[in-house]
């Protein structure tokens, strides 16, 4: 019986059975790492609108802190206070500039800035002790009204400047620094009336601290009786918030090659400015990649001079909320802020849709001549302002 041959069939696949094979693999391996690859761009995006969110979350909250301390130790207006002499300027816990020119600038920077017509550009400046957490005492004035010495054994004194435990030694690099020129003071006699001075000089000698100012005030006379004993006073700074493109402060400049991918990195900004010459002392950046800041107040409607009614409160926004800060500062008792920021590059899977009116922004266009938007994410907050509350006027 002869055997019979094995068909070749039965050797292995065929050339085109390889080639469907290998096709289907390639295809299966293509969607894996398509599918991985797509995953890992989501995942890598909304880490970048985390820390976006973050960012501004944490922005707003320094700017809450500041708010709060708005007239701390200060006034909520030195127009409503009793004073005998005029101070050298107007001092207002609170001022509000709607559609600031330097901060709408900033975000028109920008290729295709004029289109987020939904941005808001405020510049909102506070006014407080935002140095220390105390007013102190006044020991005595010299004979001219000029030169205030403090009682530097007093608590208050002790907790701000003491350099030891024993609160016996002043750090003289503190306190001159607190009470340095271009600052101002706000003094308060026992008789009830204020006074609002520029610093001039601080000076500590052994346990012994004052402080020079200008104009001298005068003593032995209606305004301060005797050497003006028992007196408080406390350092008033103006710091401004606003927005700033390519702050000074930041670690790197964005560099030219950089600016064409992201555009100008606008910042929102803390600066302090000089009391007398209103220059700017120091600028620090809050919130970089920010491209809106909106400031509104709520007022007590009563008329100034009458009992405040917080039952009569009421929102302001933009323009309106400016004119009532200049007209009766003394009686805002909220702001509300919002701050916006956007991410750095402008995504071209995320299209652009034209601004909604009265609506907060949710895109922001960079580049005109590219597709897509940056995505922003914005955070809102009503802060009180205990120290105008509690005041009352």
């Amino acid at each position: 019986m002869r055997r019979r041959r094995p068909s070749s069939r039965r050797a292995g696949f065929t050339l085109v059975e390889m080639m469907v094979a290998m096709t289907i693999g390639a295809l299966v391996i293509a969607s894996v790492y398509t599918l991985g690859g797509s995953a890992a761009r989501d995942f890598q995006e909304q880490q970048r609108v985390t820390q976006l969110q973050l960012s501004t979350r944490l922005a707003l909250d320094r700017v809450r802190r500041d708010v709060e301390r708005a007239g701390l130790h200060g006034t909520p207006d030195s127009m409503v206070e009793r004073t005998c002499v005029t101070p050298a300027r107007r001092v207002r816990a609170v001022q509000l500039v709607n559609e600031d020119g330097g901060s709408r600038a900033a975000i028109n920077a920008h290729q295709a800035g004029a289109a987020n017509t939904t941005t808001q550009a405020d510049l909102l400046r506070l006014v407080g002790n935002f140095a220390t957490s105390d007013a102190y005492l006044v020991r005595s004035f010299d004979s001219s009204g000029g030169t205030a010495f403090l009682q530097t054994s007093w608590q208050g004194f002790r907790r701000s400047f003491a350099a030891d435990s024993t609160g016996t030694t002043i750090d003289p690099t503190i306190f001159q620094d607190v009470f340095r020129a271009g600052r101002m003071l706000h003094i308060q006699t026992v008789q009830g009336n204020h006074f609002f001075v520029r610093v001039a000089s601080a000076t500590v000698s052994g346990n012994s601290a004052s402080v020079s100012f200008t104009p001298a005030l005068g003593v032995g006379g209606t305004c301060v009786v005797g050497l003006g004993e028992g007196a408080l006073l406390a350092p008033l700074s103006e710091v401004e918030y606003a927005l700033q493109a390519n702050a000074e402060d930041l670690p790197t400049a964005t560099s030219s090659s950089g600016a064409d991918v992201t555009g100008p990195n606008v910042s929102l900004v803390r600066r302090e400015r000089d009391m007398v010459t209103n220059a700017i002392t120091e600028t620090r950046t809050v919130l970089e990649w920010a491209m809106h800041f909106d400031v509104d107040a709520i007022f007590d409607d009563t008329a100034v001079g009458s009992a405040p009614d917080a039952r009569l409160a009421t929102l302001y926004g933009d323009e309106l909320a400016e004119t009532n800060m200049a007209a009766r500062a003394s009686r805002v008792r909220a702001l509300v802020v919002t701050i916006g920021a956007r991410s750095r590059d402008q995504d071209p899977n995320f299209p652009w849709a034209a601004p909604v009116p009265g609506a907060p922004p949710v895109r922001f266009r960079v580049f005109s001549d590219r597709v897509g938007a940056a995505r922003v994410r914005t955070a809102t907050a009503e802060i009180g302002l205990p120290n105008l509350i509690q005041r009352g006027l």
